[in-house]
């Protein structure tokens, strides 16, 4: 019951502050809008709001997920890019360490969205030639078994 009353007051903070969140509600409408009530409660489930957070906590972390969301694609390819040596075999680790503004579950989110967009895939060392450092593993995302260290950037020619 305890966080059921809790995410009223975030939604109802929210409410208070219609201002800032203009295009996110219906227009000429008291009510919050659906996608913004779900989009908090993902929020929460996920662990990104806390029920205990007060506004401005809550606003700053709203605001930097969209921010970043908006943003992570760019700056994935940019850094991506950057780091790229010709091989289009680019190591996790380094991605991670060039975006230091992505938390890991920012960044493992925005990966996961290029993957399905087809645009990035990942690939795991099979450690034959390469010894991987503990920072390189920690870095990497597990999947099937199979430890995915690099990235690579899908070119679609049609």
């Amino acid at each position: 019951m305890y966080g059921k009353i809790s995410f009223l007051n975030i939604v109802y903070n929210f409410t208070m502050f219609k201002q800032f969140f203009d295009s996110k509600f219906n227009e000429n409408s008291n009510s919050i809008n659906p996608a913004l009530l779900k989009e908090l409660k993902n929020l929460v489930v996920s662990g990104v709001l806390s029920l205990d957070m007060n506004l401005k906590q809550i606003f700053d972390k709203f605001e930097s997920k969209n921010n970043s969301s908006k943003n992570f694609e760019s700056d994935f390819t940019r850094a991506f890019n950057a780091l790229d040596t010709g091989y289009n075999f680019v190591k996790l680790y380094n991605l991670r360490k060039s975006l230091p503004q992505y938390s890991r579950q920012e960044f493992d989110g925005g990966l996961n969205s290029l993957r399905k967009e087809r645009k990035f895939s990942l690939e795991a060392s099979e450690g034959l030639l390469v010894k991987l450092t503990p920072e390189e593993k920690e870095a990497g995302i597990l999947e099937q078994g199979r430890l995915l260290i690099y990235c690579k950037k899908i070119n679609n020619v049609y």
